[in-house]
């Protein structure tokens, strides 16, 4: 299903494909959370969600799910948790602000210097 110019969240139905053993989506418009319940499928040898709009974090790195390295998520630059910035990096997600979710003007916070998070895009500059 790669190449598909699919659109919208990844549908929590496909935890039903239970014998399924490839599960590509990559290069697609998707976009939301990943749905945790992808973590139920145990015949996957092939995962890849690559090159979408994913954010928020990662499926825990339990049973089939860590197998599964950075390429099967790089080219979404709103996912946080086992892989970011094409290195192992476990970084907190609840310490990264989505640059999706804009403040008021008027809270502002002007220390911040925009809606990037520095600390974590000088990381992924030096990682890369």
């Amino acid at each position: 299903m790669s190449h598909n110019k699919l659109t919208g969240p990844i549908p929590t139905t496909f935890s039903n494909l239970k014998q399924a053993e490839s599960l590509d989506i990559s290069y697609n418009n998707l976009n939301g959370r990943i749905p945790p319940q992808l973590t139920e499928l145990n015949t996957l040898a092939v995962f890849s969600i690559a090159y979408n709009n994913l954010s928020g974090p990662t499926p825990d790195q339990k049973a089939q799910f860590g197998t599964f390295d950075e390429s099967s998520y790089e080219g979404n630059p709103f996912l946080c948790g086992a892989f970011l910035c094409g290195a192992p990096l476990r970084i907190n997600c609840t310490k990264i602000e989505s640059p999706l979710v804009l403040t008021n003007v008027s809270n502002y916070d002007r220390e911040n210097n925009g809606l990037i998070n520095m600390s974590v895009f000088y990381w992924c500059f030096v990682v890369t």
